[in-house]
């Protein structure tokens, strides 16, 4: 029976492997999670957050079903957000695009997004735009 090969790449430090994900496209990078468990967590605390709603939710046609999949997405970065904080890990670099929420939210609603604490008590935040 063969012996399996050790994987030296998983036992590398973080660092060094977050630096790999940062040198793949967006989909290379997330497809390392389903490797193992190790990835799965090298994936979890990677430093660069960058969230696209129209590229997760893609071109759905009916209103209602758009709207679920905004609020969906907005909980899903939420809840990265809040992991990176409850980790106390440093967030390198933070990207959220999201420009359709607006055309979704109705007339009698406030027209604001509160941000989320862990966002606004970032130590290592440098720079925040916000627009619309």
């Amino acid at each position: 029976m063969e012996e399996l090969e050790e994987d030296r790449l998983s036992s590398l430090p973080k660092i060094i492997l977050h630096d790999i994900l940062s040198r793949l496209p967006k989909e290379d990078a997330a497809r390392t999670s389903v490797l193992c468990k190790a990835w799965l967590d090298i994936w979890y605390t990677f430093p660069i957050l960058s969230f696209c709603a129209s590229e997760i939710i893609g071109l759905v046609r009916p209103k209602a079903v758009k709207m679920r999949n905004i609020l969906g997405f907005c909980d899903f970065v939420k809840r990265r957000m809040l992991r990176f904080h409850d980790q106390s890990l440093a967030i390198k670099e933070f990207k959220l695009k999201v420009i359709e929420y607006s055309q979704y939210v109705s007339a009698g609603q406030d027209q604001y997004h509160v941000l989320p604490m862990c966002v606004i008590e970032a130590k290592s935040l440098t720079k925040l735009v916000l627009e619309g």
